[in-house]
């Protein structure tokens, strides 16, 4: 391990206390979901249906909200092992 010991562990309930905001905008049949860290970092995840006869709107907030907590995770995964490795 490098000069800085880091004792955190890369799981959801840390992923999750890093959120401050989460926000959803709906356009056609497209969902954005924008989450806002408390570092002031803004993540994107979106979803798009294929048709409108099969559009659900909470099933879009849902895949948006996973896609950016996968990329939070990503980002947050990158920060802790360069930390480490520094």
């Amino acid at each position: 391990m490098g000069k800085h010991t880091m004792s955190l562990e890369l799981n959801f309930k840390h992923i999750e206390s890093l959120i401050d905001t989460v926000e959803y905008q709906q356009t056609g049949l497209s969902t954005i979901c924008t989450i806002k860290t408390k570092q002031n970092i803004v993540i994107y995840g979106q979803s798009h249906a294929l048709r409108e006869a099969t559009y659900d709107a909470e099933i879009g907030k849902k895949v948006a909200y996973d896609n950016a907590i996968d990329e939070l995770f990503a980002k947050e995964g990158y920060r802790i092992k360069f930390l480490e490795n520094s």
